[in-house]
């Protein structure tokens, strides 16, 4: 499939979700500049709640910091941790609609909740799925930090076979 014929998102780096958001590429409506580690730090300076948040205490926040105060009850935690999962889960499914895979694999430092996040994506998908006779299943990493580099080696090494 050529470029146009996913337009509205790009899968590495640069993928589309439902809100408006910036990405380091100036794109509007980036997932990543809605939900991913790099963000995250301005996205709580620009709550007006982040002072009273237990996250304004922690140097740095990163997501697991995230996702430690939404379990705790941090009511801005939770809100945020809640849009992630919304950018992440409509990601998601356009890459589904784009490419029809039998399996999601989900990898990368994000996955400290793994399974938690794997069956919320799992029925999101579920539901998301228009074609009843065809399924996705939604699938952790054996090795989630290095999923990606795994998955390009393989690749690279088939392509190297290939010529």
């Amino acid at each position: 499939m050529d470029k146009e014929g996913i337009q509205g998102f790009r899968t590495h780096g640069d993928s589309r979700s439902e809100r408006s958001g910036r990405s380091g590429t100036g794109d509007i409506g980036c997932a990543e500049s809605l939900a991913s580690g790099w963000a995250l730090h301005s996205i709580l300076e620009s709550e007006k709640s982040y002072e009273m948040s237990s996250l304004s205490k922690v140097k740095n926040p990163q997501i697991q910091d995230l996702f430690k105060a939404a379990a705790e009850g941090d009511t801005l935690a939770k809100s945020i941790y809640n849009r992630y999962l919304k950018a992440w889960s409509y990601t998601l499914k356009n890459l589904v609609y784009a490419y029809d895979p039998e399996y999601l694999i989900l990898g990368g430092g994000v996955m400290t909740d793994g399974e938690n996040l794997r069956e919320y994506f799992q029925t999101f998908i579920d539901k998301a799925n228009w074609l009843s006779h065809f399924t996705v299943k939604v699938v952790l990493a054996q090795n989630p930090d290095w999923a990606g580099v795994i998955g390009a080696a393989i690749l690279a090494q088939e392509k190297e076979i290939a010529h």
